[in-house]
């Protein structure tokens, strides 16, 4: 393991990771960023070290699985959502990769930054890797502060019909993983392909993927726009469904009242009429009638439960 490549990796590669790192925990929400920071870079780092010495296919599927599957399995909430942020972040991932090889073209004339290339063009080398820190920060921060306004838009939505605007925010997404979802295939191909082409010596189409790039970039921000207007407009219907409901609870209650009024304004003259009458024959003499009258009031004020 040459001591000079693996210094190179670490101060080139491992700051970017961290970075990377870091911005999972403010796009996503996680069930542990401590938990998630120690799993994550308890991986990368040992992989930086021994990189040049794992097959392809396994640095490939290690690096799958630190940049896709952890997010994805430390993140809570809908799994539209959560997996719509993960691709939207592997696609500035790979877009930052294609920029940062095209500039890397560009400054030192090489097709890849390999041991002998780097060595030869180091401050290139660092040049390049800041850069490519640059430009994907600064899309990072663009998707930071789009997710933090879904957040937001959630946590207005309110805790009524909870379940409801789970399920439809799940099912409403899933459309808009797609687009993602075929940039980041898209990319995969080009980012090997700028290599070969400029092996090949095709200069022209080696920036061309720079163009692809911008418009996914492009795409992407249109994406996110309409998907933060689909989610105020979820949450202005849930609005209207909730007043909706409880107007009618309202207007429920305001019939039982007004019935409950009549009821005991018709009782009430019910009662005065046989008390009167009751009243009457009193004086007439006729007690025992008044008093069957009396009888008579007394049960219809159990029977409507008395008047109140």
């Amino acid at each position: 393991m040459d001591p000079l490549c693996l210094m190179m990796d670490l101060t080139g590669v491992l700051p970017f990771e961290i970075v990377f790192t870091y911005v999972w925990t403010k796009i996503l929400p996680l069930r542990s960023n401590v938990a998630f920071w120690c799993t994550r870079l308890g991986i990368e780092i040992p992989f930086l070290l021994f990189r040049s010495l794992l097959p392809p296919v396994l640095v490939g599927i290690l690096g799958a699985v630190v940049s896709a599957l952890l997010p994805y399995l430390f993140s809570t909430g809908p799994r539209s959502r959560r997996i719509l942020v993960v691709l939207l972040a592997n696609v500035v991932l790979f877009a930052a990769e294609l920029l940062g090889g095209a500039l890397w073209m560009a400054l030192t004339g090489e097709a890849t930054a390999g041991n002998e290339a780097s060595r030869r063009h180091l401050a290139a080398f660092y040049f390049v890797h800041v850069a490519h820190i640059l430009i994907a920060s600064a899309a990072f921060y663009g998707m930071w502060r789009w997710t933090r306004r879904l957040h937001a838009v959630d946590a207005g939505s309110g805790a009524s019909g909870a379940g409801e605007a789970k399920a439809e925010a799940d099912g409403g997404t899933w459309l808009y993983v797609l687009f993602p979802l075929a940039q980041l295939g898209l990319l995969s191909v080009i980012l090997p392909m700028q290599q070969w082409m400029r092996f090949e010596g095709q200069d022209a189409l080696v920036f061309g993927g720079v163009v692809v790039v911008l418009l996914c970039g492009a795409v992407d921000v249109l994406l996110v726009r309409q998907l933060s207007r689909y989610r105020k407009r979820r949450l202005a219907d849930q609005r209207a469904a909730l007043l909706e409901r409880q107007l009618a609870a309202y207007l429920e209650r305001y019939g039982e009242t007004v019935r409950e009024v009549e009821t005991v304004a018709r009782v009430r003259h019910d009662l005065k009429n046989q008390l009167l009458a009751a009243d009457e024959t009193a004086h007439r003499g006729d007690v025992r009638r008044a008093r069957a009258q009396l009888e008579g009031a007394a049960r219809l004020l159990e029977a409507t439960g008395g008047a109140r």
